[in-house]
């Protein structure tokens, strides 16, 4: 398991593109989550990694978050989190603080989380 995430206890496996690696951040169709693992081939040719659903994770990202505020992620691909406004689908809520800049967000993983706008 990645140290980057502090499971709650709710993972799966699914399957997910061959370039995840342990730490990213995971967006299949309307599923999002953190790859606990790097994806691995199945004996069906298809890639999988653990993805957690639940916990506490942590991602880079340039952007300026404060306490409460929602995390998102565009469709850029696994690791691209920004501030859950815009085009971004919200995937938690930030636990910590972080300036602008190069760094890494913490948050909490909420699953179906709306926006209102």
């Amino acid at each position: 398991m990645a140290f980057n995430v502090r499971s709650g206890g709710l993972a799966n496996s699914t399957v997910v593109p061959d370039t995840v690696k342990s730490g990213d951040i995971v967006r299949v169709g309307e599923l999002t989550g953190i790859a606990e693992i790097d994806a691995t081939q199945g004996d069906d040719g298809l890639y999988y990694s653990t993805v957690a659903l639940e916990g506490v994770a942590s991602a880079e990202s340039a952007d300026a978050f404060a306490v409460g505020d929602v995390v998102g992620t565009d469709d850029a691909g696994p690791g691209a989190v920004d501030a859950g406004n815009g085009g971004a689908k919200p995937i938690g809520i930030a636990t910590r603080a972080k300036a602008a800049g190069a760094g890494r967000v913490w948050f909490k993983l909420v699953p179906n989380i709306t926006v209102e706008p």
